[in-house]
């Protein structure tokens, strides 16, 4: 599922036809270059700009930055999403300016010729910038590295979905998000009830009703290739998909030999946390803390909030 010729193919989750569409997995086999290479054909084949590009800050907006994210649909190795087998020969390259993203020529000399354009590009944390402008032509959105092991922004679930209301105003349009496996710790899988990512297996795709969206999550296959530049805890992230989980202590003994003597809930930047005082048959007291992941709780339940 979702592998051609060692490289991932995005033909599975396509058949889906979700709203939101989230691809995940290890470094390796092309999901970017895979959802690139179908922006990129749509944008060519109407010639007009047809997706939109979103990165979390305005840092990583830069005209290089966007650039090298493209340098791979520039190789002219006769790929599917290679520039020049998209258009045919009538282009080579991938220009960025004024976060706009044109399809373009470069010459032995490296002169750029811009061409048609292809898409726009825009931060998350400038959303509300983007309130009073409008796109048309748009219908595909790519959300790359949405999973970070640094920080998100506030209320960023809710700050996508208005930036989505913006860009597809009354249309349905496709959302792609892609990340590489690297923490649990995401605000989309609690505040979106996705609850079963953390235990999804390589080659799977899972799907969620949350009102009338539907959205389709991916574990994309691994490549099977192992580097040998890669070792320890990190090296089933980078190269097997496994997330990258921090070890932390354990309890002792078996949750159900403790007697729970106090609990609520912590709610702090985004996430839920259960926290429990419990108690052993010694009389030792822990402190137990562990991601609340239910979508409700009762009405007695005790909330601390930041």
């Amino acid at each position: 599922m979702g592998l051609y010729k060692k490289h991932y193919k995005e033909d599975d989750i396509v058949k889906i036809n979700a709203q939101y569409n989230i691809v995940l997995g290890e470094r390796a086999p092309g999901k970017s270059y895979a959802i690139k290479a179908r922006a990129l054909e749509k944008s060519y084949t109407t010639g007009q700009p047809t997706f939109i590009l979103i990165r979390r800050m305005k840092e990583d907006i830069r005209n290089d930055n966007i650039q090298q994210y493209f340098a791979d649909n520039m190789r002219h190795d006769g790929c599917r999403g290679d520039i020049l087998t998209i258009s045919g020969g009538e282009y080579n390259y991938i220009q960025v300016w004024q976060r706009k993203i044109y399809f373009a020529n470069i010459n032995n000399d490296g002169k750029i010729k811009k061409g048609k354009l292809a898409g726009f590009v825009i931060p998350l944390s400038e959303d509300e910038r983007y309130k009073s402008q409008e796109f048309p032509t748009v219908t595909d959105v790519i959300y790359e590295e949405f999973v970070t092991n640094k920080l998100y922004l506030r209320n960023e679930p809710n700050r996508l979905q208005n930036l989505i209301s913006t860009i597809a105003r009354t249309e349905e349009i496709k959302v792609w998000m892609i990340a590489n496996t690297i923490s649990r710790v995401c605000p989309y899988f609690q505040e979106w009830g996705l609850t079963n990512i953390p235990k999804m297996r390589e080659g799977t795709i899972d799907t969620y009703k949350v009102d009338n969206t539907l959205i389709a999550v991916e574990f994309a296959p691994s490549v099977g290739h192992k580097s040998k530049m890669f070792f320890g805890n990190v090296a089933k992230s980078i190269q097997g998909g496994a997330w990258d989980t921090k070890v932390v202590p354990h309890l002792p003994d078996s949750y159900n030999n403790y007697d729970i003597l106090y609990e609520f809930l912590l709610q702090h930047a985004g996430f839920t946390f259960n926290v429990q005082l419990l108690i052993d048959s010694d009389g030792q007291l822990l402190l137990y803390v562990y991601p609340f992941t239910k979508q409700t709780y009762s009405d007695s339940t005790r909330i601390i909030t930041n």
